[in-house]
């Protein structure tokens, strides 16, 4: 739609929405609701949202730090979930009858920023607009959250850029026409006003507009090495020097970085897997992580096309999905079936990224985390060259494509898919 710069589609249609079999939807509906309400995750989400996920990564080391420098936040506790609920949060709210209520509105009540009205600073918004910009006070991290929302600007990508450019600042290769800007980490008035230029183009914000793929590009200087991104988007708040699956889930995304493509964190630190193993899924490891990624992966874009928050699955059993599809459609949906789904959904994507240029030398992480985490439980490690490239083949061959990444015409013909795109449930 983009590169056809085409803005929306207006479609009203004259008929209702229905279900095939509206009493066991509604049967089943009821216990997706009572799984999610009684799940732990839930509970977690329901308490504090995903900013109770911000000691867990610091702790393990994931957490992005000046610029995805380090992987431990010495601040974390000033930021998480616990120090938002004391000190910002007024009250929960949801998405109309959901158990999981994750969200809070909250409202600043000191210093410069006082009485600005916003939401839950999500875990994400912590680890790029806190720690990878170093700013270590809940009040200037809101603030900035709370800005990017009113500006439309993505935080995650935001605070990547932010980092980038005090990065370069620091080290004195900014180009010299932006040298009298003052971009330091921690100034959170400088990041306000980079925000505010950002959105407007203004002066150096035309060119932060852009993003650190091509900022880098523009600005060389050795700037791409201080770019955290893969395919131009960038990065998430789960840095991967101490996940080789999710190291492999950025690497392979469609789009890019991302960490709704695939989140094989918890099956690396225990989380049941969806299938039985000889042995566990040790983080550091390469082994194993192409045919879990390929897993999650497929069962994600599933659920995607269902239209389910992604929340839906820290308590809905895979069966529950596999049963509210069959019972809207009136067809016999199991849970291997959902995979099949997912599945043709990412041989069709990867098809599609092919046709328009994508080859798998942008299957790799930036440069940056080349460099070993200095601290945490991970500290000394990095994923080399080696080792991306025995994870992306054992990733590919999961998968059924080639040395090169493209699905084979076996793999695409046992999927159905043809030049009409068949459906295999046609």
């Amino acid at each position: 739609m983009g590169s056809k710069k085409l803005k929306a589609l207006a479609i009203k249609g004259s008929c209702g929405i229905d279900v095939f079999d509206k009493s066991e939807f509604t049967n089943t509906t009821k216990c997706a609701w009572d799984e999610l309400k009684n799940s732990s995750g839930t509970q977690s989400l329901a308490n504090f949202g995903t900013p109770a996920l911000a000691d867990y990564s610091s702790q393990l080391g994931f957490f992005p730090v000046k610029n995805f420098t380090d992987g431990v936040y010495e601040h974390v506790d000033m930021l998480n979930g616990d120090a938002q609920d004391s000190n910002f949060n007024l009250r929960n709210i949801s998405c109309f009858a959901c158990p999981i209520h994750c969200t809070k509105i909250g409202k600043i009540r000191k210093g410069k920023y006082n009485g600005t009205i916003g939401d839950t600073v999500e875990y994400e918004s912590i680890g790029l607009l806190g720690g990878n910009i170093e700013v270590n006070n809940l009040e200037g991290m809101t603030y900035l959250n709370c800005l990017c929302d009113r500006l439309g600007l993505d935080s995650i990508s935001a605070g990547n850029v932010l980092g980038f450019a005090a990065e370069a600042f620091e080290k004195g290769i900014i180009p010299s026409k932006y040298k009298n800007e003052t971009i330091k980490f921690g100034d959170v008035p400088a990041f306000v006003s980079l925000l505010k230029k950002i959105a407007a183009r203004e002066g150096i914000g035309d060119i932060l507009a852009e993003g650190v793929k091509i900022i880098s590009e523009k600005w060389e200087n050795n700037t791409e090495s201080i770019a955290v991104h893969v395919k131009g988007l960038e990065l998430p708040a789960w840095g991967p020097r101490g996940s080789a699956g999710m190291g492999l889930a950025y690497m392979t995304g469609d789009r890019g970085g991302c960490h709704q493509r695939g989140y094989p964190i918890a099956y690396e630190q225990g989380a049941p897997t969806p299938y039985p193993i000889d042995k566990p899924l040790l983080p550091l490891s390469t082994e194993g992580k192409g045919k879990i990624l390929a897993w999650d992966q497929n069962f994600i874009a599933a659920v995607y096309c269902m239209v389910f928050c992604d929340f839906t699955r820290t308590g809905m059993s895979p069966e529950t999905y596999a049963k509210l599809l069959s019972s809207a459609l009136g067809k016999d949906i199991s849970v291997d079936d959902l995979y099949i789904i997912g599945e043709r959904v990412w041989n069709l994507i990867r098809m599609y990224n092919i046709r328009e240029g994508l080859t798998s030398a942008e299957d790799k992480l930036p440069e940056k985390l080349k460099n070993p985490l200095p601290s945490g439980p991970y500290a000394g490690h990095c994923f080399s060259e080696e080792d991306q490239l025995t994870m992306l083949q054992d990733y590919y061959t999961e998968r059924g494509w080639d040395k090169n990444g493209i699905p084979t015409p076996e793999k695409l013909k046992d999927l159905g898919i043809d030049e009409d795109c068949i459906s295999p449930f046609k």
